[in-house]
Order: C-alpha cells, then sequence, then structure tokens
C-alpha cells in the first residue's frame, strides 16, 4: 500500500500503477503476497481523479452567431480584414480543416451567383491526394455572411493588389500590402498556424468568452454541430471518411441526444394532454 500510494502521490497513469501492483504480487511467494484491498480503493479514487483532469477539452464550437460577430469585426475596408472575413465565412461555409484553407490556391476557387465551389487538392482523409470539391451556396438575403459576396469581395482586393494567381488566403504585411516571403518554404501562402491566430485574433476582438480557447477547428466543429442538428449528415460537407464514427460520435449523436431526447418527448406529452384535459 505505501508504494501504491507514493505512485498515486506522483500522479503516475493508473495503468502503471495496476502494473506495478501485479508485479509486486508476482515478485512474493505463494501465500505471502501482501493485501490488495486499501490499495485497490486507493487506485480506483485515483483513476477517477486522473479521468476527470484529463477528460479531453475541445475547442469551443463556433457557431452561426459567434461567426457573425467574428465577420462583424473585419469591418473596415483594409485588406487584411477583407481577407480574413472571406476566410472566415469561407472555412465555416467548408467546414475546413486550417490546413485546408492554408493550402488553397486562388485556381481552387470558383464563385457563381449560387455559391462557391473549393476544391480541395489535398487533406487529412485524402492522403493520395486525389482531390475533392466541396460547394459553399451563396446567402444572397444575409450579406454579411454569404460566401459569394466575402470571396468576390477579396478577389478584387487581390486584383487592385495586382495579384491574379498563387494562394488564396496569402500573407500580409502590417500595412496591409503584399508581405514577401521569397525565403520561406511556404512563399506566399498562409500557413496553418497563421490560419489559426486570425480565428483566434477575431474571437478576441468579437468577445467571444475565453477567446484563447478558440481555434480554427472551430469553423468545422460549429457548422457540422448545427448541420447534425438540423437533421443532416455533415460527413460529404465536410470531406469525412463515408461512415466515419467520429461524424456520428461527436455530431449525430449528440445531435439526435437533443432532438429526440426522451425527456424532451415526455414532456411535449405531458403539455399535450394538459391541454386536452
Amino acid at each position: 500500500m505505501e508504494y501504491v500510494g507514493h505512485l498515486v502521490r506522483q500522479d503516475k497513469a493508473p495503468s502503471t500503477i495496476q502494473v506495478a501492483m501485479s508485479a509486486i504480487r508476482t515478485w512474493h511467494p505463494d501465500g505471502q503476497q501482501p493485501g490488495t484491498k486499501d490499495a485497490g480503493e486507493a487506485l480506483r479514487k485515483h483513476a477517477r481523479d486522473w479521468a476527470r483532469r484529463r477528460r479531453p477539452k475541445k475547442a469551443p464550437a463556433i457557431r452561426s452567431d459567434t461567426l457573425r460577430a467574428m465577420v462583424a469585426t473585419c469591418s473596415s475596408g483594409r485588406p487584411k480584414d477583407v481577407r480574413d472575413a472571406c476566410l472566415l465565412v469561407v472555412g465555416w461555409g467548408m467546414l475546413s480543416r486550417r490546413s485546408e484553407l492554408a493550402n488553397l490556391a486562388l485556381d481552387d476557387l470558383a464563385v457563381e451567383d449560387d455559391g462557391v465551389t473549393v476544391h480541395v487538392a489535398y487533406s487529412k482523409t485524402d492522403q493520395a491526394a486525389k482531390g475533392e470539391s466541396t460547394f459553399v451556396p451563396a446567402c444572397p438575403d444575409d450579406p454579411a455572411l454569404c460566401p459569394v459576396t466575402r470571396t468576390r469581395a477579396w478577389l478584387d482586393e487581390l486584383r487592385r493588389l495586382g495579384v491574379t494567381e498563387g494562394p488564396a488566403f496569402r500573407a500580409l504585411a502590417r500595412g496591409g500590402n503584399l508581405a514577401t516571403r521569397a525565403g520561406v518554404a511556404r512563399g506566399d501562402y498562409m500557413t496553418p498556424d497563421a490560419i489559426g491566430a486570425v480565428v483566434k485574433e477575431r474571437a478576441k476582438l468579437a468577445g467571444v468568452p475565453d477567446p484563447s480557447r478558440v481555434t480554427a477547428h472551430g469553423l468545422r466543429r460549429g457548422p457540422a454541430q448545427e448541420i447534425a442538428e438540423a437533421g443532416e449528415d455533415p460527413t460529404a460537407q465536410g470531406r469525412w471518411t463515408p461512415g466515419s464514427p467520429t461524424v456520428r460520435k461527436h455530431y449525430v449523436e449528440p445531435a439526435q441526444g437533443k432532438t429526440r431526447n426522451p425527456i424532451a418527448a415526455l414532456r411535449r406529452k405531458q403539455a399535450e394532454q394538459q391541454e386536452t384535459a
């Protein structure tokens, strides 16, 4: 028990402590093994505490209302604001990974009146780089969050800066001019970390609670949650592998837990009975 207590105080993994307990019993001759009741109880208590402290902390989902607040901070008309607004709206609409946004080229964007088709040449689930396209529909009644409006504005800004090819989302200098990055491996392309920094900065400017926890992954989680809650499947829009257990576990099942919740159904039924009584 004393050694187990020592391992607990060192905050060793429960599995490590279990192995140590088994080894100690194995080392002792038959009939002389130490009792495990107290040590076992200490291990169970430590395991519960360990699980609570190491519960995965997911980045906050950026839902529609949060996205709107973040885009509202991009209103000055400066090149950086125009770029960031496009990045946020298109990234949200295509349930983008930050690496996908960082690697987009201008040739990957096809803008029509009804939406923006984004070609993702390579992604986490497309290791063979076959590429696939995602359509982000227009929102004509909501220009602030319309991918067509935001993308056209950014393309116009790039043309004004003399850019017609290369990265879709490129690095900008402090004054809003194009950054010169000839000596950098990625050239004018933003890095995934830079994409994340934009999202975090806009969250902070928008007054999002605890902005330090906000990451670019929120642009993927937020719309995936809302799609699932609307009764639809986010798999294709987010370019997950068909039948992905991640989608089912993290989006579909939690959404069904809300929309098909038995307690909520019971309360609706009770309310109906009271109305007819």
